[in-house]
C-alpha cells in the first residue's frame, strides 16, 4: 500500500464489504495513519490544518464558531443547556449543517419537520462543537480523545432522552466512538 494509498482512503467500508476473503482493509489503513501521524509526524498539509481547525474554532474549516448557529436564524430554534427541562431529542447539527450552505438548508428543513410534527427537540445552538470525527480517521487519536471527552462531558450534562442528527459522520462516531469515553446515547439518524 503506497503513502497516497493510505490518505485517499475515505473509510467507507466498500473494500471490507467486497473482500471476498473478509480482510478489515480498514483497521491496518487507520493503523498505518496513527503511525504516520503520531509517531512519524507525517501528514498530509490539508489535513493537518483541518485537525489545527477541530481544535481551534471547533470545525475543520476553521469558520469563526461564532457563527456556527447561524444557519437557525429566524427558526425560533429551541436551545438545550443544563438548566433546561428535559427533551425528548437532541438534534446534534454537525459542521456541515452548520457551515455549508447546501447542508444549512438541510438543517433548517429538519427544524421545520420536528416543529411542524410537535416533536420536542433542542439542539445546542453555539455550544455545539465538531464530534471529532475527521481527527479520528485522520489518525490522530490524542487530539481525538481531548474531543471527545469534552463532546461527552457536555453531552452527559444535559437532560435528553435520544440524539439525532443528520451527518452520517456525527451519528457514527457518537453512537459508537464515544462509547470509549462513557457516552452511551440512542442515536437515530433523521431520515
Amino acid at each position: 500500500i503506497t503513502n497516497e494509498e493510505i490518505w485517499a482512503c475515505t473509510n467507507c467500508g466498500g473494500c471490507v464489504n467486497e473482500c471476498p476473503v473478509g480482510i478489515d482493509q480498514l483497521r491496518g489503513i487507520m493503523q498505518l495513519r496513527r503511525y504516520q501521524t503520531l509517531s512519524l509526524g507525517e501528514i498530509p498539509p490539508t489535513a493537518g490544518k483541518a485537525i489545527e481547525n477541530i481544535k481551534q474554532h471547533k470545525n475543520p474549516w476553521g469558520v469563526s464558531h461564532v457563527d456556527r448557529f447561524k444557519w437557525a436564524e429566524g427558526l425560533d430554534v429551541p436551545v438545550v443547556t443544563g438548566e433546561s427541562p428535559e427533551v425528548e431529542y437532541l438534534y446534534y447539527v454537525g459542521c456541515a449543517g452548520s457551515y455549508d450552505a447546501g447542508n444549512q438548508k438541510v438543517a433548517r428543513s429538519v427544524v421545520k419537520i420536528l416543529k411542524s410534527c410537535g416533536v420536542n427537540f433542542a439542539v445546542l445552538g453555539k455550544a455545539e462543537q465538531c464530534n471529532g470525527e475527521p481527527v479520528k480517521r485522520l489518525g490522530d487519536e490524542y487530539s481525538f480523545s481531548e474531543i471527545a471527552r469534552s463532546n461527552v462531558e457536555q453531552l452527559n450534562s444535559l437532560k435528553f432522552k435520544k440524539i439525532v442528527t443528520r451527518c452520517p459522520h456525527c451519528f457514527n462516531t457518537i453512537k459508537n466512538d464515544f462509547k470509549e469515553y462513557g457516552g452511551n446515547y440512542e442515536v437515530m439518524h433523521h431520515s
